[in-house]
């Protein structure tokens, strides 16, 4: 039978006696390892933005409350602190400040949230007592002011380096989790497509348009996954172009079907069909 492609040999003697029990990992590649492993990408995957998020928020969050609700106002310098970097580090100023309420009151004393900007080579001496800061603070009064004073922000290309390094991670985790999701949500639907097959499904041949190889795993678990293209016609004399996942440990030994080849295919209907 070399003109013909068997994506499982397991079926031949079945299809031979016109009786088929389809196997799930037929239509789902590598079950039930990928379900597993999809059920830990959707899970992982809502920690990992869970975790992105958290982190940015806790990054940026003085920033983003004055962006969002803070008041901005000129702030008296009361006292300062310089802290030498260490290493690679940044240096760091923190402040002590007073600045005016909306009601018109004055602070008191109010001991500056630490600061660790991008400030190498400024120190206190440019920030004297009776210097005056700029700073956003909550309309309670209550929350620490969020030093904005242009003099000691961030270069605009770290800023924008740090927005694009959030972007990215929390892309790549909304991805993995939609990736697992799908695969989760693809899980039932193979199983449905299974019964359905078993019950009203029909033998016809096909013939195979492409495939494609490509290597799983690692040295202890060696997998290949074929991704198959093939042509038929159903009992309508409509031609369905349907494409298939193959993925076994199996599949090295085996010779890849080239294009022409005649397929064995099981169809229902015609969203409800695949290859043997």
């Amino acid at each position: 039978m070399s003109d013909h492609f068997w994506l499982d040999p397991d079926y031949e003697a079945q299809v031979e006696a016109q009786s088929v029990r389809l196997k799930l990992s037929t239509l789902y590649p590598g079950y039930p390892m990928t379900l597993g492993s999809a059920l830990i990408e959707a899970v992982a995957g809502i920690v990992l933005i869970g975790i992105v998020a958290i982190t940015f928020y806790a990054l940026f969050e003085p920033a983003i409350l004055a962006r969002i609700s803070g008041v901005n106002v000129d702030a008296t310098v009361v006292s300062c602190e310089f802290t030498p970097s260490i290493g690679k580090g940044r240096n760091s100023i923190q402040f002590t400040f007073t600045y005016k309420l909306p009601d018109g009151s004055i602070t008191q004393p109010i001991y500056g949230t630490p600061a660790f900007f991008d400030i190498v080579g400024h120190t206190c001496e440019e920030f004297p007592i009776g210097s005056v800061l700029q700073i956003s603070y909550q309309r309670d009064g209550r929350s620490a002011p969020y030093v904005s004073d242009s003099r000691l922000a961030n270069p605009l290309w770290e800023t924008v380096g740090q927005v694009i390094i959030f972007i990215f991670g929390f892309g790549f985790c909304v991805l993995y989790f939609a990736n697992g999701v799908a695969k989760v949500i693809r899980f039932p639907v193979c199983v449905w497509q299974m019964l359905v097959m078993d019950v009203k499904g029909k033998l016809y041949s096909g013939e195979v348009v492409r495939c494609t190889r490509e290597s799983l795993g690692d040295t202890n678990q060696r997998l290949e996954e074929w991704a198959l293209t093939y042509k038929f016609s159903t009992p309508q004399g409509t031609e369905i172009i349907g494409k298939q996942r193959a993925r076994s440990p199996n599949l090295f030994k085996r010779s890849m079907p080239q294009p022409g080849m005649s397929v064995t295919v099981v169809y229902a209907n015609d969203h409800t069909y695949c290859v043997l």
